[in-house]
């Protein structure tokens, strides 16, 4: 009957069971969610380590898809920091679709900027300017300055695909000062030497000078690569 106590110890136990069915679901949905978090701290810094941690978690086991999304977004990022020139969009796919109507103008600046950068890989300049471009729309509201400094120095690298020295000087120039801004001065000098490259390009010889000497002083804070592309940069101008 409904009343039997041996029904009603049944009834309890079922009930238990599911609770702690769906409380075991939700510590696992958030212990996911947290993972993906710092993965998130340290995708730019270490992406070797980020894109191992990764591939231990995979996107079937995620059951929400704003983390299947971060996932799609930072396994693009860690394959493209890593060197891995990816040229298919199926792993950033997932990303793109949901961040387009979701998420923050960070989100959207990061997944338009590494969308380009696939097509960048492809040499599709045309597609991959249309996502830079909607990438820098997406900068002027947000605050990631160092993914805003990458997108400006992929404008500049398509621009002298295309041939647009002009151009390219303007957008390692935007570069160099966003990175300047947030405190980021190898990259600053990286991009100012790039945009004296660029003014090389365009014949204006005596433009490139003058940002040549402007950091010339700045040596000893360059990186080693950064170091040997200012040296070449100063062979071509002799």
């Amino acid at each position: 009957t409904k009343n039997d106590p041996m029904n009603v110890r049944l009834l309890r136990k079922v009930t238990v069971f599911i609770m702690l069915l769906c409380s075991s679901g939700m510590m696992k949905a958030e212990s996911k969610a947290n993972r993906l978090k710092d993965i998130q701290k340290i995708v730019n810094a270490f992406p070797d380590s980020a894109l191992v941690k990764l591939e231990g978690i995979t996107p079937e086991a995620l059951h929400s898809r704003r983390l299947k999304a971060l996932h799609a977004l930072l396994h693009s990022i860690a394959l493209d920091k890593s060197g891995i020139d990816i040229k298919s969009d199926s792993i950033i796919s997932p990303a793109l679709k949901y961040y387009r109507r979701h998420g923050s103008e960070d989100d959207r600046l990061r997944v338009y900027y590494y969308t380009a950068r696939i097509h960048e890989n492809r040499q599709d300049y045309e597609t991959c300017m249309t996502y830079l471009t909607k990438a820098e729309k997406a900068s002027e509201k947000a605050h990631d300055h160092y993914t805003k400094g990458l997108m400006y120095s992929a404008k500049g690298r398509v621009y002298i695909q295309l041939h647009d020295f002009h151009k390219a000087a303007k957008n390692f120039e935007s570069a160099a000062w966003t990175y300047l801004d947030s405190g980021n001065i190898d990259r600053y000098l990286s991009n100012t030497i790039h945009q004296a490259t660029s003014c090389i390009m365009e014949g204006k010889h005596k433009e490139s000078e003058k940002l040549m000497t402007l950091i010339e002083g700045n040596c000893h804070q360059m990186t080693t690569s950064t170091l040997n592309k200012y040296y070449q940069t100063l062979l071509s101008m002799s």
